[in-house]
């Protein structure tokens, strides 16, 4: 399988600023959308279970397209861009321990079909892949 990825959508949408709160703009909305059509055998390949395509960028995915992609999804989960993920209490605070840590977004819509849910099942996978695979 392979994602097939606009950049140039995402960046607009975080040099504008906002949330992409539908899950269809920045890069990780757009291969949950697009990873939420496969079966789940796709992603339980020791081998890389997708290849990453970014649209108008040349480029063989040899696993550094992929390794760019997992940064990319992972910058993106701890911004502003992304409902996903919130800021600790510690992190806001800048107090105690664990500031640099993130929380699932307690106010994130995910009743059936919606983004919501299609993104935390997509983090899950993609957590599992990494595991699986020794991404981490």
């Amino acid at each position: 399988e392979a994602l097939h990825l606009d950049r140039s959508a995402a960046l607009a949408c975080r040099e504008a600023g906002r949330c992409d709160s539908a899950g269809q703009v920045m890069i990780f909305a757009q291969a949950a959308k697009q990873a939420s059509r496969w079966s789940n055998e796709v992603l339980r390949s020791r081998a890389s279970p997708f290849r990453v395509r970014y649209r108008d960028e040349p480029g063989q995915d040899s696993g550094g397209v992929y390794r760019d992609f997992l940064d990319t999804v992972s910058e993106e989960l701890m911004s502003a861009q992304l409902p996903v993920l919130i800021p600790s209490p510690n992190q806001v605070a800048d107090l105690g321990e664990h500031r640099e840590t993130y929380l699932l977004n307690p106010t994130l819509k995910t009743g059936p079909g919606s983004s919501g849910r299609r993104m935390l099942l997509f983090l899950g996978q993609l957590m599992g892949v990494c595991l699986r695979r020794g991404d981490v």
